[in-house]
């Protein structure tokens, strides 16, 4: 038989019915078997008129409590007030809930009200966001001031160095070195040339991006899926500096761009059928100046890459990939 406030003395019932209505949040009253005995307005217009179901049937849809349950956490730690945030999936919503336990007669009752603070959670996480945003961006700043200082001067150093014994190294020579200390010095700066695009955020065509790059490459780029996000307008030297690694140092002929989207994520998939990353160094390839092998680069590419996806929310990982390399 279903349970409902008239079960209660209707003096109790009354009162009961007085205090939830008085909330003017969703409210609702439920017993220690989970069967709601009563509601409030709110609760119905928010809702339903749930009286006689068990409230993680009728609320959140599941088959027994969940673990975060405040009156089963409640129950379990003696009929203690409880308050809990939880998230409704299918409401997308984050609610507050407060539990307060009381007994009538034998009988033990819970009131809980639900508080919506979607906006709240909202506002927390976009805070949260930016402190990481900014984060990353003062770490990409030191270090590409620290590297623009180091290299550069380094390949100056270079130029002057061969012009003091130009002579001695012969023209052919001379202008080998004079070509690759300058052919570096533009690299640096080419990778460094996005860096005021961290700081602006907007919401992105990440298939426009990806195509619009792709542009710049001589080779095999295919792109499956769209999606959109909200991302830093320097996204797109995150995928120019994966195929550029992957055609200059994987010697890859063929890219593929795949992109599966979700209500709440956009996965991206970069593989390519080039020579791979050798094992040794896998877990290196993102700290900061990591170069490997004679033909280096300056370190700064997938450095900058990881930092770009995590400031726009996302991360990024080299995946195992039988042929080639997958991010």
């Amino acid at each position: 038989m279903k349970s409902t406030s008239m079960d209660l003395k209707r003096e109790h019932a009354e009162i009961l019915k007085a205090i939830i209505n008085a909330y003017p949040h969703p409210a609702f009253i439920v017993d220690q078997d989970f069967t709601i005995v009563d509601v409030n307005e709110k609760f119905v217009s928010d809702f339903k008129n749930a009286v006689g179901e068990k409230c993680y049937k009728a609320i959140h849809n599941l088959d027994e409590p969940a673990l975060e349950c405040p009156v089963r956490e409640s129950i379990s730690k003696g009929f203690v007030g409880i308050e809990k945030e939880v998230y409704l999936k299918e409401e997308g919503k984050w609610y507050e809930y407060c539990a307060y336990p009381f007994k009538v007669g034998n009988r033990w009752l819970f009131i809980v009200v639900m508080r919506d603070i979607t906006s709240k959670k909202l506002s927390e996480e976009m805070e949260e966001d930016r402190l990481k945003f900014l984060a990353g961006a003062n770490e990409i700043l030191q270090f590409v001031g620290k590297m623009i200082r180091h290299d550069l001067i380094n390949q100056l150093n270079s130029i002057i160095s061969a012009l003091e014994i130009k002579d001695e190294l012969g023209d052919e020579k001379f202008v080998k070195i004079i070509r690759s200390a300058a052919e570096r010095g533009v690299d640096i700066l080419k990778k460094t040339k996005d860096i005021e695009k961290f700081f602006r955020m907007k919401k992105v065509n990440v298939r426009e991006v990806v195509e619009n790059v792709s542009r710049e490459f001589n080779a095999d780029i295919e792109v499956i899926g769209d999606c959109e996000v909200w991302a830093s307008e320097a996204l797109g030297s995150v995928f120019e500096n994966l195929f550029s690694n992957s055609i200059k140092h994987g010697k890859a002929t063929k890219i593929t761009v795949e992109m599966k989207c979700s209500d709440e994520w956009c996965e991206i998939v970069v593989s390519d059928n080039g020579t791979g990353i050798p094992e040794e160094i896998r877990e290196r390839i993102f700290e900061e100046g990591f170069s490997y092998g004679v033909g280096g680069g300056t370190g700064i590419g997938l450095f900058i890459t990881k930092h770009i996806v995590e400031m726009c929310g996302g991360e990024i990982k080299l995946l195992d990939n039988s042929d080639g390399n997958a991010f």
